[in-house]
């Protein structure tokens, strides 16, 4: 049974040039979603570790930043862009204040890195 994936919904975008991605855009690519918050010292680690991966396999692999505020002042989306400045972050990063995409990609603990092979996501859901 193929189910579709659920799409990536937030407030906005950062690092994508003004454009509102959706899912589509990775199609054929491995997609790794990162869902983290920018008071999380653990985040911020696995930041750290992403910096290779997207260096070493960018062609192939897309990550993309889930930011899931776990407090009211991460929720601010200058406070959010100030983080992802100051932490350098150089993927995109989906503003999701609402935790409608957590909540949608069951998400419990911050950080969690989720990560899906070419064409396939969440519980074996296939992009179409």
């Amino acid at each position: 049974m193929r189910v579709r994936a659920p799409e990536l919904k937030g407030r906005g975008w950062l690092n994508t040039g003004g454009e509102q991605l959706v899912l589509a855009d990775f199609r054929g690519r491995c997609l790794l979603l990162d869902f983290w918050t920018f008071c999380c010292i653990n985040c911020l680690h696995v930041l750290d570790e992403l910096r290779p991966l997207e260096e070493k396999y960018g062609d192939a692999l897309v990550i993309v930043g889930v930011h899931s505020p776990k407090f009211a002042h991460e929720a601010d989306p200058v406070a959010l862009a100030a983080a992802v400045e100051r932490y350098e972050v150089a993927h995109p990063v989906l503003d999701d204040p609402d935790l409608v995409t957590w909540q949608a990609y069951t998400a419990r603990a911050w950080p969690t890195p989720c990560p899906r092979r070419p064409g396939r996501l969440r519980r074996g859901a296939v992009l179409r």
